[in-house]
């Protein structure tokens, strides 16, 4: 089976019976879901800059940069970049550490 189905199978059981169940809506935790990828290890939160960074192969490099340091800054002004607490207690301090080493790195 995949991986990222059975990542998203035990998020969804989570959901439905654990922490993210207590107030917690459908769409908040989909959001949180989606931007999980900003609380990953250090060395797969580079990957995951390098995919978008080839993702926007076509866009300038100063384009590029400046519409990156725009979205970047635009996490890190968040007061808060996960809206449940699953996700916020699990993830947002790597989160801004990431985001932190890829505005520098630009």
């Amino acid at each position: 089976m995949d991986k990222t189905y059975l990542k998203f199978e035990q998020v969804g059981m989570s959901f439905r019976r654990g922490p993210m169940a207590r107030g917690a809506a459908a769409t908040e935790v989909l959001r949180d879901v989606d931007l999980s990828i900003l609380g990953a290890s250090p060395d797969r939160y580079a990957r995951y800059e390098g995919d978008i960074r080839r993702e926007y192969a076509s866009v300038p490099e100063d384009m590029y940069r400046l519409g990156r340091r725009r979205v970047l800054e635009t996490f890190l002004q968040r007061m808060a970049i996960y809206e449940t607490p699953y996700f916020y207690e699990r993830l947002e301090r790597q989160a801004r550490e990431n985001l932190a080493r890829a505005l520098e790195a630009l």
